[in-house]
């Protein structure tokens, strides 16, 4: 019985271990409960308090596709049959030299609404990924009052995605909306939904606690006298994708709202982990020259989950070496919770973003993720560059 008891006696360092090991999971439940239930949380908040806008604003449909034919094919019927009384949508031909001039002729037989214009001039170099000159022909094309953007990749997942998108705006300048990535049996699959939903948790999250610091153009609008307020893109000019930037620029504490009902997400096919990376890549060269990036907040989230996994660890080799059972006992405990909190909060945001729910490859995923992350940021920070 005295030698049972010993396998239970604290020492000093077990002690330490499991007290630094307690305050990561307190700074991971902060996180998991302030920061990825947040979306949620609000959109319960404003359930019952959420009204349409009347009358609808009239609404501008930008779309920059460089050869792109079989994507508008795909994403052009589904955009052009919106429930919506009062849009156009123009698709800016940003130097393609695929079948898109022939796609665009034939539909706008159909849809007088539709409008094409082109990009007299596509930077061909790799490392500068800028949509500024064709975003600009398509916004001074627009003759409605909203813009709203997508890319030819991104498919409006209902008819009322247009509507969804301008009832979140309500008396807001902005509004951020989410792309949903399809789902493959590819391993970079899985990785890339994890992260795209974390992401979204995470912009999400900040523009309702005041603090945007992002918006993708496969699913944003804003109001068209921003971009000329703030003459256009000549502030962000000299960044690579100075359009994400720009939306950075513009967001303040009280003018972006979200958008989160499903009606209007829409949905990127991820072809492979080339699709993937350029996405990732785009965003990190635009992060570099975000505005104070509030965002950055989820760096101490990142350091935590690692240190929570190292002191797991730690904790499980201290107490079989020193045969204190205790520490086994304890760690153990401390990561089933973490784990259950965890999975309760992202299976619920999965359902609800409608992608797929995580169970046994979560802790794979939770540590995967930031290697990719940091991945995606060297090969930008080794590309970005500014123009002179």
């Amino acid at each position: 019985m005295e030698q049972f008891l010993s396998y239970f006696t604290l020492d000093v360092i077990g002690i330490a271990l499991l007290s630094t090991l307690l305050i990561m999971l307190f700074i991971q439940i902060y996180f998991y409960l302030a920061y990825y239930k947040k979306p949620l949380s609000y959109l319960k908040q404003i359930a019952d308090t959420h009204e349409e806008i009347t009358p609808l604003p009239s609404v501008s449909v930008i779309i920059v596709a460089k050869d792109e034919s079989e994507n508008l094919a795909k994403c052009l019927p589904s955009i052009l049959n919106q429930d919506y009384p009062d849009y156009e949508v123009i698709v800016v031909n940003d130097g393609s030299t695929d079948e898109s001039e022939f796609l665009l002729k034939n539909l706008k037989r159909e849809y007088p609404f539709l409008y094409s214009t082109f990009s007299p001039y596509s930077d061909a170099n790799e490392t500068i990924q800028n949509k500024v000159l064709p975003l600009t022909i398509g916004i001074k094309a627009a003759r409605k009052d909203i813009l709203l953007f997508t890319e030819a990749d991104s498919l409006p997942m209902t008819n009322q995605w247009v509507k969804s998108m301008v009832n979140s705006l309500a008396n807001k300048d902005i509004v951020v909306g989410y792309s949903r990535f399809t789902e493959s049996e590819d391993f970079s699959n899985k990785t890339a939904l994890f992260d795209n939903l974390i992401f979204t948790l995470q912009y999400m999250s900040m523009a309702i606690k005041n603090k945007p610091f992002a918006g993708l153009y496969k699913n944003l609008a804003y109001r068209k006298h921003l971009f000329f307020d703030n003459k256009g893109f000549s502030a962000t000019l000299n960044y690579d994708n100075a359009e994400e930037v720009f939306v950075n620029y513009i967001m303040t504490d009280n003018n972006t709202a979200i958008a989160l009902s499903q009606d209007s997400y829409v949905s990127t096919e991820l072809d492979n982990f080339s699709h993937w990376r350029k996405i990732k890549t785009a965003y990190s060269r635009a992060k570099f020259n975000f505005k104070g990036f509030t965002g950055g907040i989820f760096s101490l989230e990142t350091l935590s989950r690692y240190l929570f996994y190292l002191l797991t660890i730690a904790s499980i080799i201290y107490s079989i070496v020193s045969q204190l059972w205790v520490y086994l006992g304890a760690a153990i405990l401390l990561f089933i919770i973490r784990y259950i909190i965890q999975i309760v909060v992202l299976n619920k945001a999965s359902d609800h973003f409608l992608t797929n729910r995580f169970h046994l490859s979560l802790p794979f995923l939770d540590l995967i993720q930031p290697y990719y992350n940091s991945y995606f940021s060297r090969i930008s920070k080794n590309k970005k560059r500014r123009k002179k």
